[in-house]
């Protein structure tokens, strides 16, 4: 199975973010800090890693959540995971 582009995995991100923090998606800059910008707080980072890991069918460590803090780093994580799951 072919791994979806970043392009693809950056756009379905923003719009899980948009949705679970209900904010504009376009004022989701790649590297907008994810805490101290949008000022998405730990529940709703952990809303949001729930949303990526079943829209993505990947299972984030629940660590992870707290090593990424812009879109460049979310999608670089799932794609990472998604890397390890078609191996």
């Amino acid at each position: 199975m072919k791994l979806p582009s970043d392009k693809k995995i950056k756009i379905k991100v923003k719009d899980i973010i948009s949705k679970v923090v209900r904010i504009d998606k376009n004022i989701i800059k790649d590297y907008v800090s994810l805490r101290n910008d949008l000022w998405i707080d730990s529940l709703q980072a952990v809303q949001i890693m729930a949303v990526i890991e079943k829209e993505f069918k990947i299972e984030i460590d629940g660590i992870e959540i707290f090593n990424v803090d812009n879109i460049f780093e979310v999608v670089k994580l799932v794609k990472e995971y998604l890397s390890e799951k078609e191996e």
